[in-house]
């Protein structure tokens, strides 16, 4: 119920969430009112969210949440969740007792459900017995409750509108040899609603949670973290599909006064694509496990403490190259190619490169910190160094790049066999840089 509690008169309509799910939409008509939503769901995840969604039409409220478990599958449909439309407290009946109502919508699934329980000690030569018909069809046979104890039926199947007709209809019917009139104690209809959304991935959440309570985040993370496409929390990008659980495929917490060291948290989150911790008071080293989360670009510049795996200061990770770049660490985007020095003019000859994967403390150590450049492309900027005494050329891709990981992957693939033709400038432009010093 509004009751005009914030003074301004003006009653509010919002959508209600149902975790990343909108289950309906709450129109407030008067400050008097009350307004219940109420729904049987079968959580699939440790946690429930109940979210209200601000659309624009007056600040959202709510007066009472009650969570209650059900102890049995009575009301359990075959998929989705029932959500109330109807319920009715009836009593003893006539001989015939007659129910109808008529569906919102024809497209809608309804499920039902009539309980009874006999509130009179019936005498020896007493007895309550009847029929239950829907649209003219037995439904159910000499119904006899039991005194005290509830009997409850209930559609197996969904139903819908029937054909030809606006409403439904239930009789019941005291059978010939009853002595005592039909008895109705209550009477529920539920519509199907179908919830296909999946929540975000339990690992991922599990993980996200411990890094909020681990830094001491004080955003406002509340509810399921990828939520809805519009409503994921601040700093979360995630990956949406039609069914599948979402995951978190970014993560942005810089300048967000961190402090400790990189949460071992993250190393979960395995469908992370983009992760920013820049800007903090992070210290320590850079974890090993940032490499090997195989789709992952980290940013950690401006983090004075924070040094490279081994303990040995990368200077391109703390505070001073900030003037220069941000550092990335991208895992396993980075392609290393062999070069030669003897090359004969024969332009059909071949040069075998070995698919070798590489951590980023290696490739600093091949590219001495990326000294020295010898070429840029769409992906990102080409390094010369050396691996095991023998010249290299190594391409790393840059976070900017407007061509993705997936493409870096497929052009790696495409040249770990190389032609002399396409390696010739490459080594011409090392030449000249050796000349030059």
């Amino acid at each position: 119920m509004y009751g005009n509690y914030d003074g301004k008169g003006k009653t509010p309509t919002f959508d209600l969430y149902l975790g990343v799910n909108r289950w309906g939409t709450v129109a407030v008509s008067d400050a008097s009112s009350t307004i219940s939503k109420e729904i049987i769901h079968l959580s699939s995840s440790e946690d429930i969210y109940v979210c209200l969604v601000n659309t624009g039409y007056g600040t959202p409220f709510i007066s009472v949440l009650e969570l209650r478990p059900l102890p049995n599958d009575t009301y359990i449909p075959k998929s989705g969740s029932l959500e109330l439309f109807d319920r009715a407290n009836c009593g003893l009946v006539n001989q015939t007792y007659s129910l109808y109502w008529s569906p919102d919508n024809a497209t809608s699934q309804y499920y039902f459900y009539m309980h009874f329980a006999e509130i009179e000690k019936l005498q020896a030569n007493q007895s309550r017995e009847f029929n239950i018909f829907l649209n003219g069809k037995l439904w159910y046979e000499a119904l006899s409750p039991s005194y005290l104890a509830a009997t409850t039926i209930f559609s197996r199947t969904y139903r819908t509108k029937p054909d030809n007709e606006t409403y439904f209809q239930i009789w019941i019917n005291k059978t010939e040899t009853s002595t005592l009139p039909p008895l109705l104690n209550a009477i529920e209809i539920y519509t199907l609603n179908q919830l296909l959304q999946a929540q975000t991935d339990q690992k991922d959440v599990d993980s996200i949670k411990n890094i909020k309570s681990m830094y001491r985040i004080k955003r406002n993370w509340q509810g399921d973290p990828c939520g809805t496409r519009d409503c994921s929390w601040d700093g979360l990008n995630c990956s949406y599909s039609n069914f599948d659980p979402p995951g978190i495929i970014s993560l942005n917490l810089s300048s967000s006064g961190l402090t400790g060291e990189i949460a071992p948290f993250i190393s979960n989150l395995t469908m992370i694509q983009y992760l920013d911790l820049s800007n903090n008071s992070l210290n320590g080293t850079v974890p090993i496990f940032l490499s090997q989360l195989q789709l992952l670009r980290v940013l950690v510049g401006g983090n004075p403490n924070l040094a490279s795996n081994g303990g040995n200061p990368n200077p391109c990770v703390l505070s001073p190259c900030l003037k220069k770049k941000n550092i990335v660490i991208p895992a396993a985007a980075a392609a290393v190619v062999r070069l030669v020095n003897d090359v004969s003019n024969e332009q059909g000859g071949v040069l075998e490169s070995t698919k070798q994967k590489f951590t980023y403390s290696e490739v600093l150590s091949i590219t001495n910190n990326f000294a020295s450049v010898i070429g840029k492309g769409g992906f990102g900027t080409v390094y010369h160094g050396y691996l095991d005494g023998f010249q290299v050329a190594v391409k790393m891709l840059s976070p900017s790049s407007v061509q993705g990981y997936k493409e870096f992957l497929a052009e790696r693939n495409e040249i770990a066999v190389f032609s002399l033709k396409r390696i010739l400038p490459v080594i011409e432009k090392i030449r000249r840089l050796q000349q030059q010093r």
